[in-house]
């Protein structure tokens, strides 16, 4: 059988808690001075001319909580932009592998899980034909997923390097969605 790591064990060799935990650590510490950038009168976001175009914090009532919003969409990157190149780099290649390493290890575990023919069967002979009732919707749901992973695994696979700007420029994409939605 094939030595495939836990959740844990994985954790423990990427080490991505600490990441995770430094992000909010950073966010929160600096929350505060991104709110007053977000609020401050000559601000882009909050500065458009209405005839033109319709700011999304044209309405005074829903302001707090549009900026607000607008501030959680830049959690990671007040991260990255705290760190030196050097240091982005290794976060976002450590995050990479962690998660990459993790969906083939899942994957890994639906395939052994979908090679054995004999998982539930009441028989003492390998008869694979004979299966309890409710191992064809099991087996059903585990190629789905089989499915879904393989994609996420080849995804992965094909994604170029990681720079010094790559963490940043990820975690700013839900941001510049939210400002054109």
């Amino acid at each position: 059988m094939k030595n495939l790591f836990t959740a844990q064990e994985l954790r423990d060799k990427y080490d991505p808690d600490s990441i995770l935990l430094d992000i909010e650590k950073y966010y929160s510490d600096n929350l505060d001075k991104l709110i007053s950038i977000l609020n401050h009168s000559n601000c882009p976001i909050s500065n458009y001319n209405s005839d033109s175009q319709i700011s999304f914090l044209d309405s005074k009532k829903n302001n707090d909580e549009t900026i607000h919003e607008a501030a959680s969409l830049l959690k990671d990157t007040i991260y990255f932009m705290i760190l030196s190149k050097k240091d982005r780099t290794n976060v976002t290649q450590t995050m990479r592998g962690y998660y990459t390493e993790l969906i083939k290890n899942q994957l890994m575990r639906v395939d052994i899980m979908l090679e054995d023919p004999e998982i539930a069967s009441p028989k003492h002979a390998p008869d694979p034909n004979v299966k309890h009732k409710g191992m064809s919707q099991v087996y059903t749901i585990l190629k789905m997923v089989q499915k879904t992973l393989s994609q996420e695994y080849e995804y992965r696979k094909k994604l170029t390097r990681s720079g010094y700007l790559t963490g940043l420029q990820i975690s700013m994409g839900n941001f510049f969605m939210y400002l054109k939605k």
